[in-house]
């Protein structure tokens, strides 16, 4: 593994670059006709789900520090639906950030909960950078890999001084 390249590029450009990533092979041994048709044919495309979208926020608030706000009442309709001019105005004046429903909304508590978390707070004192792309050729197979780490945090002086770490949310934590 000596062609290892770290990359600083963003997210949208890391999954159009070749190569494969872990996620992708682990679908290839249970659903080879999907794995085919998401990654080779290209017929099958991805689709997100409300739960990556929670992770993707979660993700941003904690480790970009994308701001996030919450939409008061008088923004959203009746019903509580995003439209009418007072929403395209908030999210105008929002624009990039978190916009949550309601305070309660499952995004704060989750927030709440890692900035209390002394492992979280000890690994976002150490990083040393976020969000790297690492490339490299498999040796076994000659396939062209992928990774990305949310995170890489040095501790110089503990057994194990390099911690990648990648931030996941679930819907159960068992």
């Amino acid at each position: 593994m000596s062609d290892i390249k770290l990359l600083d590029i963003s997210n949208e450009e890391y999954h159009a670059s070749p190569g494969y990533s872990s996620t992708m092979l682990k679908l290839l041994p249970d659903n080879p006709m999907l794995f085919a048709g998401r990654h080779i044919t290209k017929t099958m495309p991805f689709k997100r789900t409300a739960a990556m979208e929670l992770g993707t926020n979660v993700h941003r608030a904690l480790l970009d520090g994308t701001p996030t706000r919450v939409i008061p009442d008088d923004v959203l309709t009746k019903n509580k639906a995003k439209a009418g001019n007072a929403w395209k105005d908030f999210k105008a004046e929002h624009e990039g950030a978190n916009v949550l429903v309601k305070e309660d909304d499952p995004i704060c508590h989750i927030l709440a909960n890692l900035r209390a978390h002394k492992s979280v707070q000890d690994l976002l004192a150490a990083s040393v950078f976020r969000e790297q792309s690492i490339f490299w050729t498999d040796e076994a197979t000659g396939l062209a890999m992928r990774s990305r780490a949310d995170d890489v945090a040095l501790f110089p002086k503990a057994e194990k001084p390099v911690k990648l770490w990648d931030l996941k949310t679930a819907n159960d934590v068992r």
